[in-house]
């Protein structure tokens, strides 16, 4: 099995650039600052996608130390393990520009992982296998295109939408509570949970943008989307709260109109805050976070 995971990697770091849907995102493009106090997280637990961690890393923050993530990503888990042992090991500046894309200086820099990779052996052996490997065979600093998104400059806007960087503090606070976060990762579509689950629940379930990134121009792909959807709240425990989809630019409320319009899920409700292009905070438009709470059994 790890074998195969090295094989995968390999072929994606020997690519010029990487298949979008295989790679990651360093940290999420979504202002999860704006929405994350819809949720009812501490001492609950979460169902969720991401390749980042950072909705997972966020909801930790907030006291939620019970989460699933399913991905169709197979390498997220090895990067969540990446990005728990740089926090344990590198202070609030080190871990920014160590994940950062455009410094080229210190994106991914050798002389950083050889920090954590004590760190990231007490985690996971396999997990400290894989980055070896990758750091044995390639210059990640040069070949992050074969693996991570591209964002350029990041590092002033990822501090605004991620609670748990808001701050040296909070990072500080985080960098203890992550010890205790206990994630289950899933290769999977999450769209399909009755392929995945057979009688779990979840307190909360944040289905990110899935409806945008993939469904959002196709009928049947909607169709398939609004049958996920359904079959996820037959997941959620009673009055159990769920991140249905995340809408980007909505200021001119054309692409919630459209959201609504695809009857994707009764009793919605909509939360607004500032938005985000690409992973820049724009202070001339509204993300919205398309929100659902399941009402108590009678």
């Amino acid at each position: 099995m790890l074998e195969n995971d090295i094989k995968y990697i390999s072929k994606l770091l020997k690519r010029r650039s990487g298949v979008r849907s295989k790679l990651l995102y360093k940290f999420t493009t979504e202002n999860i600052s704006g929405y994350i106090n819809e949720f009812n997280l501490k001492n609950k637990n979460l169902l969720t996608v991401g390749s980042s961690s950072d909705q997972a890393i966020n909801a930790n923050f907030y006291g939620c130390n019970d989460v699933t993530v399913v991905d169709l990503n197979r390498n997220t888990p090895f990067f969540f393990l990446l990005k728990k042992a740089a926090m344990f090991c590198l202070d609030y500046e080190e871990f920014l520009r160590y994940f950062s894309l455009s410094d080229d200086k210190y994106r991914m820099n050798i002389c950083f992982y050889k920090k954590i990779r004590e760190c990231l052996r007490s985690l996971s052996l396999d997990s400290l296998i894989i980055w070896d490997y990758i750091y044995d065979h390639h210059d990640l600093s040069k070949e992050t295109n074969s693996v991570f998104h591209y964002h350029s400059d990041e590092l002033a806007n990822v501090s605004i939408f991620n609670p748990y960087m808001n701050n040296e503090e909070n990072y500080k606070i985080e960098k203890e509570k992550i010890k205790d976060l206990n994630i289950k990762f899933i290769n999977a579509d999450i769209l399909k949970p009755d392929k995945i689950f057979t009688c779990e629940k979840f307190d909360n379930i944040n289905l990110s943008n899935v409806y945008s990134y993939n469904y959002n121009d196709n009928i049947f792909k909607i169709r398939r989307f609004k049958n996920g959807v359904n079959s996820l709240v037959e997941r959620l425990n009673d009055k159990g709260i769920m991140l249905v989809t995340y809408l980007y630019g909505t200021s001119n409320n054309s692409s919630i109109i459209e959201f609504a319009s695809n009857n994707i899920l009764e009793d919605t409700t909509y939360s607004h805050f500032k938005g985000i292009r690409g992973i820049y905070i724009n202070n001339d438009t509204t993300d919205t976070a398309v929100m659902y709470q399941k009402k108590l059994m009678k």
